[in-house]
């Protein structure tokens, strides 16, 4: 039996391949400022909100004792928090275009 039968995993694993594929192939070029090394960050932040909204998903509709819940939700918590912040830094690398 297949764990990829759901199609948000079937898509989750496609973007989680690409971004990692997109990083490596960053890693071999002489530039780090380019548009797409700021674009990566948005894509990594993407993994992080997934992540994020999955995590609470499960934390919220299954019967998990609060212990974990209260876990679940912290990690769901500082994920959603990177996300922001990546979002954040993209806004200013590519539209206030201030590099730091």
């Amino acid at each position: 039996m297949s764990r990829l039968k759901d199609p948000v995993k079937v898509l989750f694993v496609i973007l989680f391949g690409i971004v990692l594929a997109w990083g490596v192939y960053l890693q071999f070029l002489p530039s780090t400022r380019t548009v797409w090394n700021y674009d990566y960050n948005i894509a990594n932040a993407i993994i992080y909100f997934f992540g994020a909204l999955i995590g609470l998903y499960y934390a919220q509709s299954y019967c998990l004792p609060p212990k974990l819940r209260k876990g679940i939700l912290f990690i769901s918590g500082g994920q959603l928090a990177w996300t922001i912040a990546s979002f954040i830094w993209s806004y200013y690398n590519i539209v206030l275009r201030v590099e730091l």
